[in-house]
């Protein structure tokens, strides 16, 4: 059900090509959802299920891979967050541009789109930081209000059967 989920989610984003990394950055949060209420074993089961099914059934492949990275995130982030906090943004930091630079040569040399030049792809990359910083603070903000609120308030545990 999750898988089938993420995937509905990553094809609404995909189809309206506006808002697939929003679509994406939605269904990445089922892998956290597998990863606290299951273990990492079914989050990584989850993800990848859900990408390789998005790599077969979308009309933009692209999306799957976003999806990929991000869902790949949300399951490395709580081990990241065990380490110091300045090396743990270090971690993030490394994962995100080397995300990003994968992704400007896969539109270039996988995808065959042209290149925008080197000072857009600057901005691209910078701006891409900005935006995972936030998404990071915004995901973090995101766990914690379901582990000490909603989890209870939805008591999801009866209908979880482990």
């Amino acid at each position: 059900m999750l898988t089938a989920l993420g995937v509905v989610m990553i094809y609404l984003g995909a189809v309206t090509d506006l808002l697939d990394l929003s679509a994406c950055a939605l269904a990445s949060f089922i892998c956290v959802f597998a990863l606290l209420e299951f273990g990492t074993g079914y989050a990584v089961a989850v993800g990848t299920a859900t990408m390789l099914l998005s790599l077969m059934v979308l009309p933009v492949k692209a999306a799957a891979l976003e999806y990929a990275l991000m869902a790949a995130y949300m399951i490395l982030k709580p081990r990241i967050e065990r380490l110091d906090r300045i090396f743990a943004w270090c971690v993030k930091l490394v994962y995100i541009n080397l995300s990003l630079v994968l992704g400007l040569l896969a539109a270039k040399y996988v995808f065959m789109l042209p290149d925008d030049g080197l000072w857009l792809n600057i901005a691209f990359v910078v701006l891409g930081n900005g935006a995972f910083v936030l998404f990071d603070i915004a995901c973090t903000r995101l766990i914690i209000l379901y582990v000490y609120r909603l989890r209870k308030r939805l008591n999801i545990e009866k209908y979880l059967k482990r």
